[in-house]
């Protein structure tokens, strides 16, 4: 496994509330995550920094249940600490991670950070948004490409950390050789396409080439929120 990853503020934001992680566990499994935080001052870099913690710490099984249970366990901390402290009351982030273990890549998401698999020419993005314009297009009120431009985008419809109990979103694929993984915060979905994507990863072969190239294709398109991305090749 090769691996790359960075995580930039952006150009209108003071902090950056995004948290990333990605490195090999035991067995030569390897683990990615990317949360995009949100809340009060601060209170969202908290949240995000302590989902990718949680996970890392409290993961049970190399597998996609196992990976759920420490979203909850995520869920359940974050929660706990926003209701205790007045400070951080609604904070939350979203979570995206995923293991991969031999030939099977694990996945699991709440909120509307991404994870997109790159099989050859071909690219899929293996979450689903949790989010109030991807409601919109399940119902069939808007296009796909509306939802790009529309002005609600970033109201999402699920995260870690705001509820009690959070429903966590898990996926299972196959992969090889070649195969490469992308995870990322809406900072740089919202201003790279899936096609953008895969053009850049299959110009750019290596891992951190192909995360720099992206990070700053969105800088240069205005980088109004954070900005998180990391590259997985198999």
């Amino acid at each position: 496994m090769k691996s790359a990853y960075l995580s930039h503020k952006g150009n209108v934001r003071e902090l950056n509330e995004d948290s990333v992680y990605a490195d090999e566990l035991a067995d030569k499994a390897f683990l990615a995550l990317v949360a995009d935080g949100m809340g009060g001052y601060n209170a969202g870099e908290i949240a995000s920094r302590m989902a990718v913690d949680e996970v890392r710490q409290c993961l049970p099984s190399l597998d996609g249940k196992g990976l759920a249970e420490g979203f909850r366990q995520a869920n359940q901390k974050i929660f706990d600490l926003a209701v205790s402290k007045p400070e951080y009351r609604n904070m939350g982030t979203t979570l995206a991670g995923c293991i991969i273990k031999e030939n099977m890549l694990y996945a699991a998401n709440v909120g509307d950070s991404r994870i997109y698999l790159i099989c050859g020419k071909k690219i899929r993005q293996i979450t689903v948004d949790h989010s109030y314009v991807q409601e919109l297009v399940d119902m069939g009120h808007i296009t796909k490409d509306e939802a790009a431009g529309h002005p609600n985008k970033n109201i999402i419809t699920r995260a870690i950390g705001t509820d009690r109990s959070v429903e966590v979103d898990t996926f299972a694929y196959k992969v090889k050789g070649g195969d490469m993984v992308i995870l990322c915060s809406d900072g740089l979905s919202n201003y790279l396409d899936e096609t953008e994507l895969l053009a850049v990863a299959q110009k750019y072969k290596k891992p951190e080439t192909c995360a720099r190239h992206m990070l700053d294709a969105a800088l240069e398109r205005g980088g109004c929120d954070n900005i998180s991305v990391i590259v997985l090749k198999l």
